[in-house]
């Protein structure tokens, strides 16, 4: 296996962001990094508000915190890594591990292992919305 690692520099502040120019929200995994980035209450709103206009957020892994966080898991499917299956039940969502799950605006996705799937399934939901 190969890995590549990339850096990657932010080119606005996320309490610059705003949600109308943006088409599609990706939510990446690591649990160490959503653990501390959901604690940031200006990327919660961000997210929290990119949801509710709609627009499709694509979720991996342990992104699914920052759903979570943003209370957008209500009653909603959502894929994540099997260590949050409490965390999504407890906060409404319905946990489940399947590559690519479509609920609403959410396009999420349990595993990098799925990352294809999962990436076609929000870049088609985004284009057909």
């Amino acid at each position: 296996m190969i890995r590549i690692a990339l850096k990657i520099k932010a080119d606005i502040a996320i309490e610059d962001a705003q949600v109308d120019e943006y088409d599609l929200l990706v939510i990446p995994g690591g649990a160490h990094a959503m653990e501390y980035l959901r604690q940031n209450q200006s990327l919660i709103s961000f997210v929290s508000a990119f949801g509710i206009s709609g627009k499709t957020i694509a979720c991996i892994c342990q992104g699914a915190q920052i759903l979570i966080s943003a209370r957008l898991t209500s009653g909603k499917r959502i894929a994540g890594y099997y260590s949050l299956k409490d965390d999504i039940q407890n906060s409404g969502g319905i946990f489940t591990d399947e590559p690519a799950v479509i609920h609403g605006n959410l396009v999420t996705t349990a595993h990098y292992k799925d990352m294809g799937p999962w990436m076609k399934a929000a870049i088609d939901r985004m284009t057909h919305r």
